[in-house]
């Protein structure tokens, strides 16, 4: 070998060991930052099981979050969105709800109410949609159901009978309505 491939390949090998590190240090920051502050406080939540956070081709997160069955999950749903908007600042992250374990019963439920739902989160006539949902909802023998107004443009709606309970997140700004936005 001579003298100029040598130095030629010290050159390239200086790079990639300089490319490397950089990496290995911008990841490190990247976890120290972001995913480290977001994983402790996931786990400080009573309501959460599991999470999974992954990046995202769009300089952001992919978070996907698993809830406990609780009456008022509405308020957990909104502190730990506004939390991951805190943490991840500007970052485009799409965060994904997961939490029901329905059953046929619940599925038939929400097929029954799904239209009013819509109509009401269009027109914002909330309270004729409650009428509406409790005469149809009688029928279906359900321990508990409630429909929080997050925002004007979302809807949580949780059911829960003997064999199961179903959250349903109706949000349009995500792509399937049972995602939420961070």
């Amino acid at each position: 070998m001579n003298r100029k491939n040598f130095k030629g390949s010290i050159v390239i090998l200086s790079c990639f060991v300089a490319l490397g590190l950089f990496f290995l240090v911008f990841s490190f920051w990247n976890d120290t930052k972001y995913n480290q502050p977001l994983s402790e406080y996931l786990e400080s939540q009573e309501q959460v099981i599991a999470y999974e956070i992954e990046e995202n081709d769009n300089d952001g997160y992919n978070i996907e979050i698993e809830l406990e069955y609780h009456p008022y999950l509405n308020r957990t749903i909104m502190d730990v969105e506004e939390e991951i908007k805190t943490i991840l600042d500007d970052k485009k992250n799409e965060l994904v709800f997961k939490y029901d374990e329905k059953n046929q019963n619940l599925q038939n439920a929400f097929y029954d109410i799904h239209f009013i739902l819509y109509e009401a989160k269009e027109r914002g006539n909330y309270s004729e949609m409650q009428d509406e949902i409790d005469k149809i909802l009688e029928s279906h023998e359900l321990n508990h159901y409630q429909i929080h107004i997050l925002t004007d443009q979302r809807l949580l709606v949780q059911m829960e009978d003997d064999d199961g309970y179903l959250l349903y997140l109706l949000d349009n700004n995500s792509k399937d309505s049972n995602q939420g936005s961070a």
